[in-house]
């Protein structure tokens, strides 16, 4: 058997990335050795690239950071010992939320890491899991936290006996249970007096703080004083509306949504499960992965056979983990002079009989499929478009509105996902501009081009200006900015980039493979108008201080200063996205330009009047404003703000209906309700059984689940085959009597087919 691969495949420091402000990530090509990698004195950083090679972590902050090595053997996350006192870098919350004065990570005698700035990891001294030393290497990334913190339920640890993340958002206590109820979110959060807590849509923000037993500001506790043992069994919706990270980063919505799951005693034992093979994936040009639902046991055989039925890799499982990396090929001869393998991969227990699980007694049955295993042929080429997380195409912005002086031209190298290098080339990168009829080029020799980060490739046209090795380039780079010299000119653009400009690498890739270099490509894309300066048109503009919301008339009050603004522009609700959303087209705005004591023009005041079912409940929301401009086309810069106080204005819907008793039926609702009075609510309320009306007497709440109403009929009804329908309305005078905790009139129009309890 071959014992060499390591000699073979190099241990490679693939990226360095910045978790949140208080965690550092660093990943390698393949498991490395758990004592060296966990070695603090094996890391250096440096602001920039700044004497990183002299900049130990540990000899910097002794005793005040930790390196861990990740359950996937391949994956490094460098903390704080104590993350109430230490984080990487200081952010907008970090002094408010941890209770120790927060201190950044010192990178030498007198500096710390500071937010938006590129920081370098140097790695050296790390083994791979046969015992070789590594390269020294580097990688750098930006000191800045843009995603949100993820929100997880929890549960108590046996040995512990603490609360520990789980996998969800959901966590579960007893029936009846008296106990506080903890979530947890993945960094340090902020939470004040304007952040709002909802159970099942009542506020219990009273009764919700974070967790003072834990100082690092992760643990949020909902009191048992909540109601906790009050609730029925099933899911209770947890709601937080407001919550920050320490970036001041917010969810999609601004609203975190989680799970209180009232279980019976004996739902919280879980049921053992058999090893199934669930996949098997192609990682590397001669390796592939086993993915088990459950743990198999040490010793579980995987074989990989020819066409003939000869074995070609025999492996035994080891560590009882879910995944097993399995090794089938270590050169390029053995493809065989053939682009791809059809292996037939089998999976079996010891003995060759079913695949038994590390713990517990179920067993999966064998496993045999054929698979064909690919050589990586495909050249790297340019990301033109991404999937989000619920599938949609999302296309890429090689300009962003964060930075309009520099191109960013993302790469991915198929198959396997390998890293993308700075290539080979004769030829330099070209920059077209077109402006109406004009057309500008600026020539970037291949040289001038950076290293890849992050499998980016960025033309700086900015620095170009002061640092391009030329006056030619100088003069072609400056032509193409603004007057300020920040931003490039609106209009359209090629870049065209030589074959052999980038390519992966022999990672992933085989001894003696042939690396595909990237085959050219032109890539076209539209700088927009952003109000160029220097002397051209004033674009609108407007601030956190500018905007409120009027709850008399459920309406939020935009102000705009600047001269000549579009009321149309300033009327268009796809200029206005409100939690991440954007207003519906119908929703009424009105505009009115604003003037001085003189006559002058100031700017413009826009009038946004929500619909229904905008806000879910009470609470701060952001709203992104976009998209307005002067008449003669000037448009402002994105700017969001804190829309702070902000009702919730969503109706009660009807969800469902259950025949209880001759005259009586529940309706559930999707959220807590109230009804003022409940013989005039009954008028709120249609039954039709048959297409017959049916009257209502009256309608309560029930007086445990506010979720529930209770009709009763004057009449009992023979329900036996006939077809039960409700429908929600207002009274015979337009009247609501039925409404949420906020006052918000149920939605009328509802209709929704009753079933038979028990049925």
């Amino acid at each position: 058997m071959f014992k060499g691969i390591y000699l073979i495949l190099p241990i490679i420091f693939v990226e360095a990335s910045a978790i949140n402000s208080t965690a550092l990530k660093v990943e390698f090509n393949q498991k490395v050795d758990k004592t060296s990698a966990e070695k603090l004195t094996n890391y250096y950083v440096g602001i920039g690239d700044k004497d990183v090679s002299s900049s130990s972590i540990e000899a910097n902050n002794t005793g005040l950071y930790k390196a861990e090595l990740q359950e996937d053997g391949k994956t490094v996350i460098i903390k704080a010992v104590d993350e109430a006192a230490n984080v990487i870098w200081l952010d907008k919350n970090t002094t408010t939320v941890l209770t120790t004065p927060a201190v950044a990570l010192k990178v030498n005698a007198t500096d710390f890491v500071v937010k938006n700035k590129m920081v370098t990891i140097q790695v050296r001294n790390v083994k791979d899991a046969a015992g070789k030393l590594m390269d020294t290497q580097e990688k750098s990334f930006n000191s800045v936290d843009s995603e949100a913190a993820k929100i997880y339920g929890t549960a108590i640890d046996a040995t512990t006996s603490k609360a520990i993340p789980t996998k969800n958002n959901i966590t579960e206590v007893v029936v009846t249970s008296d106990q506080d109820v903890l979530f947890m979110f993945n960094e340090p959060v902020f939470v004040d007096s304007d952040v709002q807590f909802y159970l099942d849509s009542k506020n219990i923000t009273t009764h919700v703080s974070l967790d003072a037993t834990d100082a690092s500001g992760k643990t949020l506790k909902v009191a048992k004083a909540a109601g906790i043992k009050d609730l029925t069994l099933g899911n209770h919706k947890f709601e937080i509306v407001g919550v920050e990270d320490l970036a001041g980063n917010k969810p999609v919505g601004d609203i975190y949504n989680a799970v209180i799951k009232v279980v019976e005693p004996q739902d919280n034992v879980t049921e053992d499960e058999a090893p199934v093979v669930e996949s098997l994936m192609q990682t590397e040009e001669g390796k592939f992965v086993v993915t088990f639902k459950a743990a198999p046991k040490d010793g579980t055989k995987v074989v990989v056979k020819d066409s003939e039925g000869n074995t070609v890799k025999s492996h035994s499982t080891t560590g009882a983990d879910k995944t097993e990396e399995i090794e089938f090929a270590t050169a390029l001869a053995e493809y065989k002079g053939s682009t791809k393998l059809i292996y037939t991969v089998e999976v079996t227990g010891a003995d060759g009989g079913k695949i038994e699980a590390a713990t517990g007694s179920k067993k999966a049955d064998k496993y045999s499929k054929a698979h064909t295993f690919k050589l990586d042929l495909v050249a790297p080429e340019v990301v033109y478009s991404t999937k989000d997380a619920k599938g949609k195409v999302v296309e890429t912005e090689f300009v962003k509105s964060t930075d309009l002086g520099k191109i960013v031209i993302p790469f991915a190298d198929e198959l396997f996902g390998g890293t993308v290098v700075k290539g080979t080339s004769a030829n330099a990168v070209i920059l077209k501009q077109h402006i109406g009829e004009e057309t500008k080029s600026l020539t970037i020799p291949f040289a001038d081009i950076a290293a890849l980060v992050n499998n980016e490739l960025t033309i700086d046209v900015v620095d170009l200006v002061s640092n391009g090795t030329t006056q030619d380039i100088k003069d072609a780079a400056k032509a193409m900015l603004n007057k300020d010299e920040d931003a490039l000119l609106a209009g359209q653009y090629e870049l065209i980039l030589p074959r052999g400009l980038v390519a992966d690498t022999l990672d992933k890739k085989l001894t003696n493979s042939t690396v595909i270099p990237f085959a050219g490509d032109t890539v076209r894309f539209e700088v927009k108008e952003v109000g160029q300066g220097g002397g051209e048109a004033s674009v609108p503009q407007t601030a956190q201080d500018l905007v409120k919301y009027d709850a008399d008339h459920d309406a939020i009050i935009v102000e705009f200063v600047g001269e000549d603004i579009k009321a149309s522009t300033a009327k268009n609700p796809a200029n206005y996205t409100l939690a991440g959303k954007k207003l519906a087209a119908d929703t009424y705005i009105e505009y009115e330009t604003l003037k001085d004591g003189a006559g002058k023009v100031t700017g413009g005041e826009a009038r946004i009047f929500l619909n229904k079912d905008t806000v879910v409940r009470d609470g701060n929301y952001t709203l992104k404003v976009e998209g307005v401009s002067t008449t003669s086309g000037a448009k402002m810069l994105p700017v969001s703000v804190t829309v702070k106080d902000m009702k919730d204005n969503t109706r009660p819907v009807l969800e469902s209906a259950v025949i209880t008793g001759d005259a009586k039926l529940e309706l559930r609702f999707s959220e807590s309700v109230k009804v003022e009075d409940p013989d005039l609510a009954a008028g709120n309320f249609e039954v039709l059984v048959n297409g017959a009306l049916y009257t209502v007497k009256e309608a309560n709440v029930h007086t445990t689940d506010t979720k529930l109403v209770i009709l009763e009929l004057r009449d009992i009804v023979d329900y036996e085959g006939r077809t039960v329908t409700i429908r929600t309305k207002a009274d015979n005078n337009n009247d609501h009597f039925v409404t949420d905790l906020g006052g918000n009139e149920l939605k009328t129009g509802i209709r929704v087919t009753a079933t038979v309890q028990g049925q």
